[in-house]
């Protein structure tokens, strides 16, 4: 639970997620959580220095990711992490990212073109298209 790219009310100075406080905004446009005139600023420096020298764990620590990255690029590799879940395009089992080709590559629920027809069919049908 830290500051996510940080914003500030201009009124009282108190610093809120970005995407808090939109959505805040969104139910109390423009007022504040303090009960003051929300008006948006940048956040403080002091807090972006503080934010900055941060070392966080990945959100997919619980799958296996050991990776501890500094706060500015945290965004990045949560979006690249092999141990992100995703869904296989076939079976819709969830698997790591890590995996999934592998996975994807074996799935008997994929469709396959055949580089002939163009026919599409799925793997277990493929003895039969040869």
């Amino acid at each position: 639970m830290i500051l996510w790219k940080p914003v500030a009310c201009k009124t009282c100075e108190n610093s809120f997620c970005s995407d808090c406080i939109n959505q805040w905004q969104k139910k109390q446009s423009n007022k504040c959580p303090f009960a003051c005139r929300y008006e948006k600023r940048k956040c403080i420096g002091a807090i972006l220095k503080v934010l900055s020298k941060l070392q966080i764990n990945c959100c997919y620590m619980q799958n296996g990711c050991s990776v501890a990255v500094p706060y500015e690029g945290l965004e990045k590799h949560e979006q690249q992490c092999d141990y992100q879940p995703q869904k296989c395009e076939g079976c819709r089992r969830e698997l790591l990212l890590k995996d999934l080709a592998q996975h994807q590559q074996l799935c008997d629920q994929i469709d396959l073109k055949c580089s002939t027809c163009e026919a599409l069919f799925k793997r277990p049908d493929r003895a039969i298209r040869q």
